[in-house]
Order: structure tokens, then sequence, then C-alpha cells
């Protein structure tokens, strides 16, 4: 049995109306003369449906208790009013009632726009309770989701996608997809989507990238893997987009660094068979020569075997740092002179570069403190750097040039009160943009071409460097150059942090 609360100044009008409904088998739980009185019975027995005079007596009117009792208790209203000029009306429909009973009331009509009332106000809740419980499934959704009309502008976006794209949920409604959603390919390429447009994509229905660069309202650079798809009834009426997409950076960055993983074990694998291929022979070379040089007087000879023995030398500790830097895992931290670090370091790129042209010249103190490190970790560092550096070189100047230099240093210093080695890399080569200088540790952002680099070498440096409590920062000039810094933390014997 449906109840029904009365609202009406006039007692006999009331009593009949009364008398009408509960003939009509619904339960009368209350009357009231006036709108406070209403307020407080209607909280308290919280009927069906609210029968309301629109002429009350009292602080509050009729229209204006109604739009109270919708706006605290979501109630249907159903007006019973005398008055139909303009005015009255025009303020009645401002409160959304569910229909109009006219003085004297009519058993038919009372019974039908009852009904009628209580049905209409159903089906709303029904609707609102589904919207209720879509609009929080989309926002509990851990993916990233965009919704558009047909035309493209935004109509919907969970906090998750908010947060990917670094934009406000009230900001992008009604704005393009296009100012919001913006993806890129590897080589800066804009990825277009324009599934909206019909007359080229008659049956395309969806579009699935699985490795995207999603642009953010900042210019940030964040990897995605992203869905598109038509918004579409059974008749295949279109009414717009939905992206779906998710953050992909930090799976991407697990699965290149398990992939330089298995590139250093295989390496290493190589490394320790190739070694003692070398080795054995090398030391019958290194050791022949020696006797040689202890046979002869001949000063010719004795420069030539001279020169046998500091290169198989050479070769020998090369392939040393091979099997060092390729040997990882599980490296615990040391004490450790970082001036050897860099020595080995640079023995593996040097000849390289001097083939290339590069003048390099090294300051680096001898009696600096040891630091504790992850030696091979911090190896890892200092070739990317020393990488970047003579590609940067190569690229301004394609052979040999005065101005082709690189300079590395190594002293004490210190930084927010602590003391650290300050090591640092000044090239004078290709520079970087001053746009780019915050972006550059960021994963899978490179100014390379396409093909020659994976964007993650200076996010993985970045974070060794972290992990060991120190600082890496960059200074640069486009065109000019570049210096690169790395403040280790120095401690004391015996510490630990």
């Amino acid at each position: 049995m449906k109840k029904i609360y009365i609202v009406e100044d006039e007692a006999i009008l009331a009593q009949d109306i009364r008398r009408r409904l509960e003939m009509l088998r619904y339960d009368v739980t209350g009357i009231s003369a006036s709108g406070d009185k209403a307020l407080r019975q209607i909280g308290e027995n919280r009927p069906d449906l609210v029968l309301m005079d629109i002429v009350l007596r009292g602080e509050l009117n009729g229209i204006e208790t109604a739009e109270m009792i919708r706006d605290r208790f979501r109630l249907p209203v159903v007006f019973l009013t005398s008055f139909s000029d303009p005015e009255t009306v025009q303020k009645a429909i401002s409160t959304q009632p569910y229909g109009y009973i006219t003085k004297p009331v009519n058993e038919r009509e009372l019974f039908s726009t009852i009904e009628l009332a209580l049905h209409k106000h159903e089906t709303e809740e029904a609707l609102r309770k589904s919207e209720a419980w879509l609009d929080i499934t989309l926002k509990s959704i851990a993916d990233g989701i965009i919704a558009t009309d047909r035309e493209g502008l935004i109509l919907f976006m969970n906090p998750v996608a908010a947060a990917i794209t670094e934009w406000t949920v009230d900001d992008v409604i009604q704005m393009p997809f296009t100012s919001v959603f913006r993806l890129i390919d590897d080589a800066g390429r804009e990825i277009r989507i324009d599934l909206l447009n019909r007359a080229k994509y008659k049956n395309k229905k969806q579009f699935l990238f699985r490795d995207a660069i999603l642009v953010t309202k900042y210019n940030r650079h964040v990897q995605t893997e992203c869905s598109c798809a038509l918004i579409h009834d059974s008749n295949t009426s279109v009414y717009g987009l939905v992206f779906v997409f998710r953050d992909i950076t930090q799976r991407k960055i697990l699965e290149a660094e398990a992939m330089h993983a298995a590139h250093l074990k295989s390496l290493g694998e190589l490394s320790a068979s190739v070694a003692h291929e070398i080795n054995n022979p090398l030391t019958g070379i290194i050791n022949y020569a020696q006797l040689l040089d202890d046979e002869t007087a001949d000063v010719h000879i004795q420069e030539l075997t001279g020169r046998i023995i500091r290169e198989g030398n050479r070769v020998s500790k090369i392939v040393r740092n091979l099997l060092t830097f390729a040997r990882r895992e599980d490296e615990e931290s040391a004490w450790t002179q970082i001036h050897e670090v860099l020595d080995d370091s640079m023995g593996l790129v040097l000849n390289r570069m001097k083939k290339d042209g590069i003048q390099v010249t090294m300051d680096i103190h001898r009696n600096l403190p040891a630091v504790v490190v992850k030696p091979r970790q911090i190896q890892q560092v200092f070739l990317n750097l020393l990488s970047n550096a003579a590609y940067a070189l190569n690229q301004k100047y394609a052979g040999f040039h005065k101005d082709k230099q690189l300079h590395v240093s190594c002293q004490p210093a210190s930084r927010e009160g602590k003391s650290v080695l300050r090591i640092q890399f000044h090239d004078s080569g290709t520079g970087i943009e001053k746009k780019n200088l915050d972006r550059i540790v960021t994963a899978f952002y490179t100014t390379k071409p396409a093909g020659e680099g994976t964007g993650l070498g200076l996010s993985i440096s970045s974070k060794i460097i972290e992990d060991h409590q120190g600082w890496i920062d960059f200074e640069s000039e486009a065109g000019k150059y570049t210096r690169v810094i790395v403040d280790l933390p120095v401690r004391r014997p015996g510490k630990r942090k």
C-alpha cells in the first residue's frame, strides 16, 4: 500500500481528500496545514508521494515547501490548486512537480495522477541509481576513460584519466578530445584518431594502440596502451567515442631493465668464455715479449717489446673490465675509489673516442676519500654519460676538430651541508635545448632519431644515483656544450646509512 501525505490548509477539503484516498486503498500518513510542519513529519514517516496545496498560509507557501521536499527527500510532489494563472504555474514548474490536480478534487483524476506520478518517480529513481552505479563503476576502474559526443567534445573523464593526462575533470568537459588526448609515436609523429569520420572509416569501429606516447597537459610524455571505439546503438547510430587507456611506463621500464640484464648476462657468459681463450695466448705473448726484452740489448727491439707488453696489458685490463661490468647480479655496496671506476670506464671507450677525433682531458684527484657504492652500477652510469657525450660530439663534428673536446673531472665538494665527490663530464657537443632539460631523465624520452636511442639510459642512470643517495644535474646550452654533474655522498669509515 502506497503512503500519501497531504499538505492542505483547508481542513474540510483535506479530510475529503483523505477519505477519497483511503477508498482508493492508499495509506494517508498525515495531514498538515503548514509547510514547516509538513517538512518535519515527512522527514519522520517518509511517504511515497506528497499532495501539496500551492497556496499555504504561513512562512512557507506550497511552491517553496515542494522545492525543499524535492531537495531534501527526493519525493514526488503533486500540486493541488484552484489557481491557474501563468505566474503561479511558472513558479510551480520550477519545482519539477509530478502533476497537478485542480480543486474540487475528482476521484478519477486523483487516482490517475497519483499512479502516473508514482510510476514516473520509480522509473526516475531506478535510472538515477543505475546512473550512479555506472558513474561509481567508471570512476573506480583502474584504467583511464574518456567519452565524447558525436562531435568529439568530451562529456566524461574519470579520475585516472585526469591523473594521467594532468587535466582536471571540470576543465575538459566540452573540450575537443584532440586537445586533451594527444598521442605520438616513438619518432614524435602525431597519431591521428579520426573514427568519427565515417566517410574515411566506413567499417572501422575500434583502434588499438599497444605502444603509444601520450603528451600530457604539461608536455610530459607517458607510455600508454590505449583503445578507442565508437559509441553506437544496435542500429549503428553513432553517439560518440570512448577511450580506455593505461600508463604502462613502469612496465616498459621493467621490461627494458630485464632485457638489459639479460644482455649483460649474455655478455658476461660470452666474456667469460672469450676471456679464457684470450688470456692464455695473451699471457704467452706478454711473457715471450718480456723474455725477448731481457735477452736483447738492441734499443729498437726493446722499444718494440715494451709496446707489445704495454698493449698486451691494456687488452688484459679491458677483458677484466668487461667481465667486471657484465657481472652485476647481486652486487653489494663496497668502499670504492671512484677514480678507479672512472679509469676502468675510460679504458673501455677511450680508444674509440680517439679514433673519432675526440680530445679527452681528465682532472682526477688521486687522494680522494673512498665512497660506499655499487661499483659496477656507478660504472654503468659513467659509461652512459661518456657514450652520450661522444654521440653529441660526433653529431656536431663529423671528423677531427680542435673544439671536439670532452673534459672529465673529479674532486671533493660540498652539497646541502654534506661532503660529496663531484664527478663532471663536460663536452662541447650539440647541447640540449632549454625546454628539454627537465625531461631528459624521463623514461623513454630521447632527442636521438628513431632507432638510435631507447630513452632509458639517463632514466636508469638517474635512478642508480638516487639509490646511492646522490644527485645528478644537467647544465647545457643548445649548440655549445653539456655538463653533467654527479655528486656522491662521502661517509666516514664505519658509518652506515
